[in-house]
């Protein structure tokens, strides 16, 4: 049985990640394009007319009525055509995000089938390029230490095999030094770190 650490205590913060502060921006960044725009479109005409028209109250107000139905007209345009950039772009981003998980997951399957040599590749512009990095580090390292037991697993089965040959030739120094030979095997194998440790 793989021995785990509990987890231990709430996280504090919030923000653990840069992937995390970049989506951040990203959606500050879709609430000031929303501001700016409906604040050019929709208010910045009607003010500027007001501001130069020199009319008594009762005219202003009334121009400021017919401005505020010409903005109902215009208000639904520009707000569907900024949602819909908006969600175009939120389609964009979340997809930087979602290709590198499945990209993920199929190394994952990979390794449980017995793959070491599969790592994961990334498009230029998407993100957990640094998560990708770590991962493909780790199944590099568990490459090599899978090929390392098996390289101490080929040279105890050759010692045991010499060990058998010097039983079946009846040599008693041959058997004592073949014994040796593997108990240095065994020991090799049983001082390696346990990869399962945190280091």
């Amino acid at each position: 049985m793989v021995a785990t650490r509990p987890f231990r205590g709430r996280r504090t913060r919030i923000l653990i990640s840069t992937l995390q502060y970049r989506l951040l921006l990203v959606n500050l960044g879709y609430f000031c394009v929303i501001v700016l725009v409906l604040a050019g479109v929709l208010l910045l005409p009607p003010v500027l007319r007001l501001r130069s028209a020199s009319l008594d109250a009762s005219a202003q107000n009334l121009l400021a009525a017919n401005e505020l139905l010409f903005l109902h007209g215009r208000l639904w345009l520009a707000l569907l055509l900024v949602l819909g950039l908006l969600a175009l772009h939120s389609v964009i981003v979340s997809h930087r995000i979602a290709g590198p998980l499945y990209r993920f997951r199929r190394v994952f399957e990979a390794v449980t089938a017995g793959d070491l040599s599969v790592r994961a590749r990334l498009r230029k512009h998407d993100y957990l390029g640094r998560e990708a990095d770590a991962l493909n580090e780790m199944l590099e390292a568990l490459a090599a230490r899978v090929a390392g037991l098996e390289e101490e697993a080929r040279a105890v089965r050759e010692a045991l095999a010499d060990l058998e040959r010097a039983r079946n030739g009846g040599s008693a120094d041959g058997l004592d030094g073949r014994i040796r030979d593997l108990g240095r095997l065994v020991n090799r194998l049983q001082t390696r770190p346990d990869p399962r440790r945190a280091p």
